[in-house]
This record gives C-alpha cells, sequence and structure tokens, in this order.
C-alpha cells in the first residue's frame, strides 16, 4: 500500500520536525532553522518573486512581506508561512 504525500504535508512535517528540535536539539536548532528556511525559500519562491520582488532582505522583511500577503499565498506557501509564524511565536 502507497500512501501520496501531499507538498503541503510535507512542510508541515518539516515544520513540526522544526519544533520537535527546538526543544531537544539545543545546539543543532540553528541547523534545522536553516534547513526549514531553506525549504520555505523553495516553497515560497512564486510568491516572493510575485509579491515581495521589491523587498530589501533583512531584519525579517521578507517574511513580514510573505506574511502581509498571506490570503494571495499559494497554499503550500501559506500553510509553511503559518507554521513558520507559530514556531516563532513559541520561541
Amino acid at each position: 500500500m502507497t500512501i501520496a504525500i501531499s507538498k503541503t504535508a510535507k512542510l508541515c512535517l518539516g515544520a513540526l520536525s522544526v519544533l520537535c528540535l527546538s526543544g531537544m536539539a539545543g545546539g543543532h536548532l540553528a541547523s534545522a532553522q536553516e534547513q526549514y528556511n531553506l525549504q520555505l525559500r523553495t516553497t515560497c519562491k512564486e510568491d516572493y518573486q510575485k509579491h515581495c520582488a521589491d523587498v530589501k532582505p533583512g531584519g525579517g522583511a521578507i517574511a513580514n512581506c510573505l506574511m502581509s500577503n498571506l490570503e494571495k499565498l499559494t497554499p503550500d506557501c501559506r500553510a509553511g508561512m503559518e507554521a513558520w509564524k507559530k514556531s516563532k511565536e513559541k520561541s
């Protein structure tokens, strides 16, 4: 039996992994966070180009732009950004 997993489910599982690691990994958190950020950059690339291309990177400006356009994002990017926001609220 094969189970198909959507991109959104994979992204959410990745976010869950980051949240779990944040409580257990200590010094490895940055690496997990970097992996998650890379995954978001890949998932949200088109959304970034469409809605935030004129935003100068740094200080969370791109993430803030994507969050301010949340309702316009593709479903996968929206799910990733919502998971990112929840992870930030817990830290």
